[in-house]
């Protein structure tokens, strides 16, 4: 199911890219965005509100292969709906489709692992993650511009994220 979803966000990255050389099926394709990143949002939403049917217990029994394989579909999920700004919703605001987004967010950067470098700065280094709700005074983050320059500290560390 992981690999499913990794390879279904990669297919409709993939063809949003394609769409904006051929406009003729860019509204087709955006919608179909939209669509998946509002079904993700759903999932998410659920998840947060304690609806999700992993309990600690079984948590705890996942093999080191699958929590990487839970956390790559986890990733891919993250990064498609934060590059898709959040969805129609009749039953939230965009701005608690973003604290869900977030708390997922910051759920997963907590179970990256040693080697998931690179993850954790592709999502450290979405700034509105990190910017309060009512702040309009700063673009960026200074949060996680900590947290970039933590990463990227040395060139070993920058040569393992390339």
């Amino acid at each position: 199911a992981c690999s499913l979803i990794d390879a279904l966000v990669a297919l409709v990255s993939a063809l949003q890219k394609y769409s904006e050389s051929h406009g003729d099926i860019m509204g087709k394709i955006n919608i179909l965005a939209q669509s998946l990143s509002y079904h993700f949002i759903s999932w998410i939403t659920k998840g947060s509100d304690g609806q999700n049917e992993d309990s600690n217990a079984e948590q705890t029994f996942k093999t080191v292969a699958q929590k990487a394989w839970i956390n790559q579909c986890h990733f891919s999920v993250a990064k498609f709906v934060m590059a898709n700004h959040y969805s129609d919703s009749k039953t939230l605001t965009m701005e608690q489709q973003k604290q869900h987004v977030r708390c997922f967010v910051f759920n997963l950067i907590g179970r990256l692992r040693l080697g998931d470098e690179a993850k954790t700065a592709i999502l450290f280094s979405n700034d509105s993650l990190f910017l309060e709700q009512n702040n309009k005074e700063h673009t960026s983050s200074p949060l996680s511009s900590m947290l970039m320059q933590e990463i990227c500290s040395s060139p070993e560390a920058r040569a393992q994220l390339d």
